[in-house]
């Protein structure tokens, strides 16, 4: 890891998804410099959603990845800064020291924007077939396996919706709910039963992944409750659990929540010198992307304060 400063910013923001490149793109209108650092692509939770009801200042229906697209350019042209690299711990010491794999970065004040990601632990072998057949995101990974019989497993109140989708482009859709009722919205769920290609297995989970001689997914392991396990023939396995928490490491345990969110005492201060949070990683948040924008703006005007009254 490298330990020589590479650069000094007024501020970074960490996340790269519509709450960080609203808070980046108004810290640099105010004439700070800034960088964006995401380890994948900016969007964040955007690139997972198909179609979405009307934005705010936007006509008609807009796609996740579209809206990603159009922040990501509103910052760009306002000047912001993006680096494609993970920050996997902060440390304070005379401000703010971000450490990631490609270069060690000081700050005045730091913006956490890092959102939600996989729960790994509800299926840890999950995390070797990265690439190999196991997908978080239905409307990302979907067209891959048009054609193909699939697993979409979990509890998440996106469920309904990911069945749907893949329905449209699947051979065929095995649903694995851990409970009698299905979760998420009913109307999405209402919609489902219909649908010829998909097949609901109750009170299950999915406990082993197997490979083929290809190297790639090829059975998924179901238990049920009282019954003999199933092992399903699949190319594809969508794990649609609710999301977790992210952030780096070296955050103190009293700035989270029981759950692990951030906890911030005005909506975007976390109580640290210099340490705001924005978005859904921010205990409290409703998690719509509208409110997500608006954390961002927030945290900026409450960070740009900060720096300013250095």
């Amino acid at each position: 890891m490298p330990d020589v400063i590479e650069q000094e910013l007024d501020a970074l923001v960490i996340g790269g998804g519509i709450a960080g490149l609203s808070a980046a793109r108004l810290l640099v209108e105010q004439g700070h410099t800034v960088i964006v650092a995401d380890e994948m692509c900016a969007g964040g939770r955007l690139m997972n959603i198909g179609t979405m009801l009307a934005y705010p200042g936007l006509e008609g229906t807009v796609s996740g990845p579209d809206l990603a697209a159009r922040c990501l350019e509103s910052a760009l042209d306002a000047g912001v800064e993006m680096i494609p690299a993970r920050v996997t711990r902060l440390e304070r010491s005379g401000g703010w020291i971000a450490h990631t794999s490609e270069a060690t970065l000081r700050a005045r004040a730091v913006v956490l924007a890092t959102g939600l990601g996989p729960d790994h632990t509800t299926l840890p072998s999950a995390a070797a077939f990265a690439g190999r057949g196991v997908s978080h995101c239905a409307s990302c990974d979907g067209p891959l396996f048009a054609g193909q019989p699939v697993v979409v497993a979990g509890s998440g109140r996106w469920l309904a919706t990911e069945i749907q989708h893949l329905a449209s482009l699947a051979e065929s859709v095995t649903a694995v709910l851990p409970g009698a009722h299905p979760a998420g919205p009913q109307p999405a769920w209402a919609q489902t039963a219909g649908l010829a290609n998909v097949h609901v297995v109750t009170h299950a989970q999915v406990t082993g992944l197997e490979e083929d001689s290809h190297g790639v997914l090829g059975t998924v392991v179901v238990e049920r409750a009282g019954n003999d396990a199933l092992r399903l023939p699949v190319r594809g396995l969508f794990l649609s659990d609710d999301e977790v928490p992210c952030y780096p490491e070296g955050l103190p345990g009293d700035v989270l929540d029981p759950a692990g969110f951030i906890r911030t005492q005005d909506g975007v201060s976390t109580g640290l010198r210099g340490l705001f949070a924005a978005g859904d990683v921010r205990a409290g948040s409703v998690q719509y992307a509208i409110s997500a924008a608006g954390d961002g703006t927030r945290a900026a005007q409450a960070a740009g304060a900060f720096i300013s009254a250095l």
